[in-house]
This record gives structure tokens, sequence and C-alpha cells, in this order.
């Protein structure tokens, strides 16, 4: 706009109000910006203005200062509307920070591209993913869900439904470093289908789902992380597809998993964990040879039930 970029990233917002006025801004802020101050007289000035009554990033001409020249919401007024970022012509988008509050990422946004600069992006809120979305993960790179209470819900659809399935991987597939996934690391008193997954497809992770650790670093709960529903979902080239990092007594219910090729144990579950597998399939686990991995290494005092599967 006017020359500059505004990528959408956490410290690129756009301002909106309902009479039309809208204004982009370089400031993380989410506090409210004065759009236009009294002083332009009558006649709209062109833009763009360095004057000090009219943004210099004053998306929309506006002639209405006395209604209001705010946008804002507070518990007394409101003056504000709903927006929603898409990028343009399916160029997704990158996300760089923590996810504080309940956040949908659907088709139109993607793909969604996890570069956070440190290792992780925190969620202390709800994050859904609804169907079709491609989550990629940077090298090195995982989603920490970190909220107590907060959920995350992945619902695809099968392929020949609109929108298809959810996909989650690595930026660059197969010939790219590994994202490491999502880690679990804060309970919750409430723990019925707290985490669902269906119709997901994961692929070229290091431990798609770490339950109770960053992908066994620090932090660590020592508790109950879950409950985790799968259902429909496949695992393609992990290091493992479920591994505990501490976790213990979560649970684990799936229907028809595959997990094909895993370097370690297709499943290392956390100790006191329950598993319920009914159909799906286990190939080529420990391709490392390790004699410390397996198909399932179960954790101490751990129940695994298993139907119809193929080891």
């Amino acid at each position: 706009w006017f020359g500059t970029t505004y990528s959408g990233n956490s410290s690129d917002t756009f301002h909106a109000n309902r009479f039309g006025a809208g204004s982009f801004s370089t400031s993380s802020s989410h506090s409210p910006i004065q759009h236009i101050y009294y002083n332009w007289g009558s006649l709209w000035p062109q833009l763009p203005n360095t004057g000090s009554y009219v943004r210099n990033v004053q998306f929309a001409p506006w002639f209405g200062y006395m209604s209001s020249y705010y946008c804002y919401q507070s518990g007394s007024s409101e003056c504000s509307i709903r927006t929603k970022t898409i990028p343009y012509d399916g160029a997704g988008m990158d996300i760089y920070g923590d996810i504080t509050q309940d956040t949908i990422w659907d088709k139109e946004m993607s793909p969604i591209r996890i570069v956070p600069s440190g290792d992780y992006i925190r969620v202390t809120a709800d994050l859904t993913i609804e169907a079709g979305v491609e989550v990629q993960f940077g090298a090195g790179k995982g989603i920490d869900m970190a909220g107590q209470c907060s959920q995350l819900i992945m619902n695809g659809n099968e392929s020949n439904e609109p929108d298809g399935r959810i996909t989650v991987s690595n930026i660059g597939g197969s010939t790219s470093a590994n994202g490491k996934g999502f880690a679990f690391t804060r309970g919750c008193s409430t723990t019925t289908d707290r985490h669902t997954f269906e119709n997901v497809d994961f692929s070229n992770l290091d431990i798609a789902i770490s339950a109770g650790s960053r992908h066994g670093n620090s932090p660590h709960y020592n508790g109950d992380v879950g409950d985790f529903n799968f259902d429909d979902v496949t695992f393609t080239d992990v290091g493992t597809a479920i591994k505990h990092g501490s976790g213990q007594y979560s649970s684990f219910d799936l229907s028809g998993v595959s997990i094909t090729n895993a370097t370690n144990s297709c499943i290392s579950l956390p100790d006191y964990a329950s598993l319920n597998w009914n159909t799906g399939s286990m190939t080529n686990c420990n391709q490392g040879s390790s004699s410390s991995d397996g198909a399932i290494m179960t954790g101490y005092g751990s129940e695994v039930t298993l139907n119809d599967i193929s080891i």
C-alpha cells in the first residue's frame, strides 16, 4: 500500500470501523487507533498525505469524523467490524507469534507455515483446523499446546468430500529437514474429547504427537494431557507417531489409524496410559533397528487394547 508491504504477521495489523474507514498499522498493539483528526477541513485530503490530521496509511476515504473516529470494542460500546485475513491468491500464511485467543484456520488461509523465531509457537487458547488445510512446519519447529484446558480440534473431510483431508508435514516435503510436530504440555480437569483428529494425514515429522513435553524437552507435565481421539488418521515417515514426554495417565483412542515408516517405535506410551485401538496397521516400525524400540512401547502400568490391527 503506497510502496509498503503489510504481511499480516504479528506486527502488521489492519484497523477498520463500520463506516468504512480503514488504516494499516505496523504496531503489534491491538488497541484501537484514531483514523483521522478533526481539522482536515471540508475536503478530503489526497492520499498519501503527511498531514498530522490524516494517517499516512489510510486505506479508504471517510467523512464520518463526528460519528466515530475510533475502531473499538468495550463493555459498553462497540463500533468495530469482524475481519479475517485471507492470503492473496493461495499464498498461505506464516505464523510467527504465539496464539493467545481462540483461533480457526480454514482452507482460505492455507497453507499455514509454522515459522517462529524460536522453536515453538505457544498456544494458550483453543486451536481449530478445518478441512482442506495444509499445515507446514519449518525445520525443527513445533506447536506447543500449553494452555490449561486448551483444545486442538482437527476435523478434516474424506478425500472425495468438499475441501478434503487435513495434511500436516514440513516445508519442502520429504527432501527437507523434519518439523517437530505438536506438543501437549498442560492438563485439564475435564479430559473427555479434549483433542480430536479426524481425516488427517501426518508426514515427515520428528514426533507428530508429543504427550507431556516439548518433544522430550522442558516444560514437562507429569499428568494427563489428553484425551486424544484419532479417527481415520495416517502417520507416514515420522520419527514416532505418538510418544510420551511425561504425560502420565493420558488416554489415546484410535480408530482406522495407520502408521508407516517410523524411525523409532511407532507408538511410545507414557506411564499409566490407556491405548484403545480399533482397526488399523503398523508397517516398518523401528527402522533404526534400536534395541530399545519396537512397534508399541507400553510404558509402566499402561493398558493396551488392540482390535484388528495389522503389524
